[in-house]
């Protein structure tokens, strides 16, 4: 390259292609962007830009510098970004520069004060500067030299719903074995496609990944782990008998690996299936599932090289592939450019990196990015590419120049304190990049000039702390303000979320103040209530692995189960599969398919527990769902199918509000069509995997300038990157959203992650090597990631959100509103944003969340009732209501088998045709609560059941459900989802005390040290001609007797009628236990505990010879029932 002194400084150039300003003058390039501009040729540099510091127009005017001053030629420079959209601004940016350069010296003549005889190529006018994307260079480096590897030219790139179809194949033609249990198709789709794209990121192979595996598991279980696992055993709360079998196998299996020099993969494959019968090692879990995560990646690496098909994650790991294999290819390659320019670099991923290092190390490479920036991880950007180039690309032995562009040209002033606020705490490559953001007041030559006091320089922060009430025409009293604050707002505008689950409430509010409003990507449609139900609805249809989805049915309108009747669901499906082979158990939709055939396993959901009104709505559950299975044709037909069945669409039409819903089904049946019409041979299961795979990956956003300019944009941070606004609003400022709290604290233990050890980056992330750390046992686990460990996925966690709470405040130009509330939707009252402290810190404000106020004490918001309904309304209605009911009966039965409407004329005809009234019918099936409110008072129990009226909640009931809660947790009797699960309701402070003082008062009482027979013990008893259910606090054994104990969180009753009025519930439990096939045979008496008064009253059992209270008979009992 020519290395004479420039004959044109970046300020000539900035005076020949610049735009004039407002007073004619043009602007010139600061002292930073001047020295990026005129820094030495042949170096490689990196430049941390901080956001708005213009580095697009810095990447341009240093191309023009090089081709201006003959130091490149225009087609030797090569430029790499990330997206389309950045390719098409910076290729603008560049071409306009040196068109603007040619036309001037066009007009001028060509210098000859630079003492140069010859004259431009005329074919030099016909080429450019390459820009391209990173994928797109990768790809036509594989398309120009992939036949040295064996590419063929006619291979096939497809796109993610393309690999999700093929790979879906895959998978089901897989045996059970090779699939995660407990995992549905689109899941194990996601989740294997996730670690393929990994394992080419970090350029590894399947059989890399699966030998890493086996050695860990080699680890887990050998001798001195399994004689852990045995220890681990014995402490498990489980038939003795068992425990000692489980146990005795597991010392048998440590005997054996002991006089092992090296475990045999068969003995591996014994003891790993030992150990998870004995269910003693959630790491051994992990690493199984992920092995056969990598098997499935590997049989799909296998596919594509088959059938001639390739991944952009494939292109950049081929083309590594070539240039590490081809010292040809290399050389060529790399002798093709003489300036490299590398864009957005933070965002690079390890694949990327060690191509760019291969090709270009040496050469004139200049990286631009900002670390704290780096928002992308998570789509496989590399956690420390920028901080490595320096070493990475050295020049001569030394380390590659670092320079910092400073000076934002976005941000008032004090936007800047704020985002310097924020992104203070984040690592800097080194003391040169570690500037913080400054005002473009201060970008002129040597001045440190003072803002001006205006608010277009300063800026407004608004910081807006609510209690988080609610507001009946608002939703939330922080979106009210947020709302109000965005009206009186003008030029650009934008609401960014962390969280999509706030875009709804925050649409609602934005229509209620009259500002319009445009939701940012199709995603949004999904987080609507009626496309998420659509979606459940299409995916426990056509997947009979969707548990999630028809978990959503089961509990929502469409089925609206109890929690009583789902935990009797559950054991539906277990007494279902008692006896059959693993592979032949049946899914819960499988078993819930079941209820379609009205007679089919009836005799097993009454042993089950299932209510009347819970089976009848299961049989129309199922009867629903293979409707919407024989329509599941094309997705969009399958989709149109599943609204229809389930009755979205009339659902929809019936709300007040309806237009938003309208358009979010609309949106999502549109999606549907889109993908069949793009893929026709796509099934509603591709569908459904690649909706669960583009809502992880955000494929879903649309491009922010389709939104209206003149609409407040909603959008998430993630897709507000590279955008500005002239307002800006940044809801949840608290901890849990932003920050997030981490996913998962088990690093790559979790989900479909990379063991860290194989990736390429592994210096930058936690240590965690499974073939190393003793991580065997759960109390291993527990105390590796409960200390350093899991105190650096923490701040590693943190420093993800703070960088994008950095990006979140720097879109904004001039306005920028906070906004916190005391309480959300939680159990306890939020905490401030630590960025958001921070923040109020630099600004001289103080943050403080109102008081929360006591749930139990929490304003209520009044109405009236009946609503009061305008003059031109009720004249509508009265008129409808003359029309129909004009109609015949025999007019609406005639409806009555239409398909769409059937349904609505049956509801009709049972409105207009009321039966008489009647005393209410002779209840079949009661609780043991209402048994006793039935026993009781029978006039009154008749009038709350024919006319009920809404309860007050009741703070001793919530306390009461949180005792025994706390007491069933205690003595382990809950299941391991179920204590993950877990969340404490809302008490009040006082309740709260209360809580503790009776979890103290159970510490000390008889009942502390005897460990249970049984806890939270269900039962349905035929006493008479009703069946009772009821559930049993506890039973012990002691050792003569067994003796039921109900707690009470109260005080023991005063009179001997009250207390004989409770023995009928006691008299039901004690019965029912001695009924059961694992107490029959037993004597069994009861007592009451009222922590309340800390009395235990005793019941005898029934007929004994004793001068306590004893039991009523199972003759009394029946007698007190019937009568």
């Amino acid at each position: 390259m020519n290395c004479k002194p420039p004959f044109y400084s970046a300020e000539d150039l900035a005076q020949i292609v610049g735009t004039p300003l407002k007073d004619g003058t043009k602007p010139m390039p600061t002292d930073e962007q001047k020295k990026i501009i005129e820094s030495p040729v042949d170096e490689p540099a990196v430049v941390v830009a901080g956001a708005g510091s213009g580095k697009t127009a810095v990447i341009a005017q240093r191309v023009l510098w090089l081709v201006a001053n003959r130091y490149v030629a225009k087609d030797r420079i090569l430029a790499l970004t990330f997206t389309r959209k950045a390719v098409g601004e910076l290729a603008k940016r560049i071409n306009g520069f040196i068109s603007a350069f040619e036309a001037y010296e066009a007009a001028k003549g060509r210098p000859c004060e630079r003492g140069e005889d010859s004259e431009r190529d005329p074919l030099d006018a016909l080429f450019g500067p390459t820009v391209q994307t990173y994928n797109s260079y990768a790809s036509a480096l594989v398309s120009e030299y992939g036949l040295s590897i064996g590419i063929e030219d006619g291979t096939t790139i497809i796109d993610d719903a393309e690999a999700i179809q093929e790979f879906g194949s895959l998978v089901d033609q897989a045996a059970d074995a090779d699939i995660p249990a407990g995992k549905s198709r689109a899941t194990v789709i996601k989740d294997a496609l996730h670690l393929a794209s990994q394992i080419d990121e970090h350029l590894k192979t399947s059989d890399e990944v699966v030998e890493y595996l086996d050695e860990s598991l080699a680890d887990a279980v050998s001798s001195d782990n399994l004689t852990e696992h045995a220890k681990a055993v014995r402490r498990k709360r489980i038939p003795k008998e068992e425990k000692e079998a489980l146990a005795a196998r597991l010392e048998t299996l440590a005997a054996e690996a002991a006089g092992m020099r090296t475990l045999s993969p068969e003995f591996i494959d014994r003891a790993v299936a030992a150990v998870q019968e004995a269910g003693a090692s959630e790491l051994i879990e992990s690493l199984l599932r992920k092995k056969q995560y990598a098997v499935l990646a590997g049989r799909w690496k296998d596919h594509k090289g088959e059938t001639g098909r390739m991944q952009f994650s494939d292109q950049v790991a081929s083309a590594y592939k070539i240039m590490t294999a081809d010292e040809q290819a290399r050389r060529e390659e790399r002798g093709r450019w003489d300036i490299i320019l590398l864009d957005e670099y933070q965002d690079t991923s390890d694949s990327q990196f060690k191509l760019l290092q291969t090709l270009f190390a040496g050469k004139a490479v200049t990286a631009v990015g900002d670390y704290r920036q780096s928002i992308y991880g998570w789509r496989g950007a590399s956690a420390g590419s920028l901080r490595d180039f320096p070493e990475k690309f050295r020049f001569n032995g030394q380390p590659a120049q670092e320079y910092s562009l400073s000076i934002s040209f976005r941000n008032a002033q004090l936007i800047l304190d704020a985002a310097n606020a924020v992104s203070a705490k984040l690592t800097a490559i080194s003391a040169t990049s570690a500037k913080q953001l400054e005002h473009k007041s201060r970008a002129a030559k040597g001045t440190q000039a003072v803002p001006e006091p205006d608010e277009a320089s300063s800026g407004t922060v608004t910081i807006c702390t609510t209690s988080g009430s609610t507001d009946i025409q608002y939703g939330l009293d922080q979106y009210r303000d947020l709302a109000l604050w965005m009206k009186e707002r003008t030029g650009t505008r934008a609401v960014l979320v962390r969280a999509r689950k706030s875009i709804g409430p925050i649409a609602d509010a934005l229509r209620t103040a009259d500002v319009p409003y445009a939701i940012v990507g199709s995603r949004g449609s999904l987080d609507n209530p009626y496309t998420a139900d659509a979606v459940a609805a299409l995916a426990s249809a056509v997947d009979i692995t969707a548990s999630t989805e028809v978990m959503r049915l089961l509990s929502g309108p469409q089925a609206a189960l109890g929690a009583k009747d789902i935990r009797a669901l559950n054991r539906f499906c277990r007494l279902r599969s008692e006896g059959l082979e693993e592979d032949a158990v049946p899914t819960l939709i499988e078993c819930i398919d079941e209820f379609a055939d009205d007679a089919t396993s009836a005799d097993l959901a009454e042993q089950a527990g299932l209510s009347a009104v819970a089976i009848s709505r299961l049989q129309s559950l199922a009867r629903r769902l293979r409707a919407v299975r024989r329509s599941a044709s094309s997705p969009v037909d399958a989709l149109r199918a599943a609204i229809r069945v389930f009755n979205l669409d009339l659902d929809i039409e019936a709300l007040p509000n309806s237009e938003p819903h309208r358009r979010a089904i609309d949106s999502l049946k549109a999606m549907a069509q889109n993908y069949g019409a793009q893929h026709p041979s796509a099934t509603a299961a591709d569908f459904l995997a690649w909706l669960t795979v583009a809502e992880e990956s955000e494929a879903l956003e649309a491009a922010a300038e389709e939104a209206d300019p003149d609409s407040v944009q909603i959008m998430t941070i993630h897709a507000s990157k590279g955008l500005e606004f002239s307002a800006v609003a940044i809801p949840d400022n608290t901890v849990g959203d932003l920050p997030t709290l981490p996913r998962s604290t088990k690093a790559w233990l979790a989900g479909a992650e990379l063991p860290y050890p194989l990736r390429g980056d592994s210096q930058h992330l936690v240590d965690l090597d499974t073939t190393r750390q003793n991580l065997s046992t759960a109390k291993d686990m527990k105390e590796l990631f409960a200390g350093s460990l899991g105190e650096q996925i923490k701040a590693d966690h943190e420093a993800e959100e703070r960088r994008l709470a950095y990006v979140a405040v720097t879109r904004a130009e001039t306005h920028l509103w906070l906004g916190a509330s005391a309480m959300t939707s939680r159990t306890k009252p939020n905490t401030p944003s630590p960025f958001l402290e921070e923040i109020a810190e630099a600004l001289g404000r103080e943050v403080a969340l109102p008081e929360a106020a006591d749930p139990s004490a929490r304003p209520t918001t009044s109405v009236v009732w009946p609503p009061v309904v305008a003059e031109q309304t009720c004249r509508q209605r009265v008129e409808l209501i003359a029309e129909y009911r004009s109609a015949s009966g025999t007019e609406l039965r005639d409806l009555e088998s239409m398909p769409d409407i059937g349904g609505l004329a049956r509801s009709a005809q049972a409105f207009l045709e009321p039966e008489p009234h009647s005393a209410p019918a002779e209840l079949s099936r009661l609780s043991t609560t209402a048994l006793v409110d039935f026993l009781g008072d029978r006039e009154e129990f008749d009038r709350q059941r024919t006319r009920p009226m809404p309860q007050e909640p009741s703070s001793a009931a919530a306390l009461g459900t949180e005792f025994h809660a706390w007491v069933e947790n205690r003595f382990g009797q809950s299941s391991l989802l179920e204590l993950d699960d877990y969340t404490p309701r809302r008490l009040g402070d006082r309740d709260k005390a209360r809580l503790e003082q009776l979890k103290k008062r159970f510490e000390a009482s008889e009942f502390a040290e005897r460990t249970p027979a049984a806890v939270e013990l269900p039962f349905e008893l035929k006493v008479g001609p009703k069946v009772i259910s009821g559930k049993i606090d506890a039973v012990f054994d002691t050792g003569t007797v067994l003796e039921v104990v109900d707690w009470k969180t109260g005080s023991a009753p005063y009179s001997e009628r009250e207390m004989a009025d409770r023995a009928i519930q006691l008299s039901m439990y004690a019965h029912a236990v001695a009924r059961m096939p694992q107490f029959a045979g037993r004597e069994v008496s009861a007592a009451f505990y009222f922590l309340g008064s800390d009395t235990v009253v005793r019941f005898a059992a029934a007929g004994a010879d004793s001068s306590e209270r004893t039991l009523l008979s199972w003759e009394q009992l029946e007698a007190a029932v019937s009568g």
